[in-house]
């Protein structure tokens, strides 16, 4: 009797093998891909904190409800340029004002003038880059073409300052004293009722550490 005898062969073990490597190398890449996102994801540095009283010019009193906003100070202060913050904040009863969690930097600090629409300037310029004494930029500020011609030059009021002083052109355009502008740039009145050099407030925020200020502000009769 002739016999088929038919011979099975077992499937081989190395496809399995295979299928269960190629799983778990897949597993250990995603691991990778998720330990390299988290280390490359930036740590934003720890700010500081701003805080200060503000009161008026000559009398000392503190005044409620000014708004107040910040100015980052690129490269060297003294060309007058920075990124200015987008929220401003208002002084309370007692004329105190605070930001929290400033980034690290130096900085002005800005006042509203009172001449203009502030609300509005900071829809404007809140997050851009302030040029001052530019005078492009001051047009484009002011809504006045100063190609030719200068801004009105805003003296403070009990400062002995002629029109004719030779330092009152540069003094206005870098404290913003200039037409209507909804700004005015802090700075030491004292220093310049002494006929010293001008000095704004720069505030210095380090990590963790708290600035405090006192701002001295200036009236001027609404246009």
């Amino acid at each position: 009797m002739n016999k088929i005898i038919c011979l099975s062969r077992p499937d081989p073990p190395y496809p399995v093998a295979i299928c269960g490597l190629l799983l778990f190398v897949t597993f250990l890449l995603s691991a990778c891909a998720d330990v390299s996102f988290w280390k490359s994801a930036a740590t934003p540095e720890p700010g500081g904190d701003v805080e200060g009283t503000v009161h008026a010019w000559v009398t000392g009193t503190p005044i409620s409800g000014r708004h107040i906003v910040l100015c980052r100070s690129l490269a060297d202060p003294r060309e007058g340029n920075c990124d200015l913050m987008s929220q401003s904040t208002d002084t309370d009863f007692f004329g105190r004002f605070h930001f929290a969690d400033v980034p690290q930097g130096t900085y002005f600090v800005l006042y509203d003038s009172g001449l203009s629409d502030f609300d509005a300037a900071m829809d404007r310029w809140g997050g851009e880059t302030l040029h001052f004494g530019d005078r492009a930029w001051l047009s484009d500020l002011l809504g006045v073409d100063l190609e030719n011609e200068d801004p009105a030059f805003r003296i403070p009021e009990g400062l002995d300052i002629s029109p004719l002083d030779d330092w009152l052109r540069p003094y206005c355009l870098l404290t913003l004293l200039v037409g209507n502008s909804p700004f005015i740039i802090a700075h030491d009145l004292e220093r310049i009722q002494k006929e010293e050099h001008l000095s704004c407030e720069l505030l210095v925020v380090a990590a963790e550490e708290t600035v405090d200020v006192d701002i001295q502000v200036i009236y001027f009769d609404s246009p």
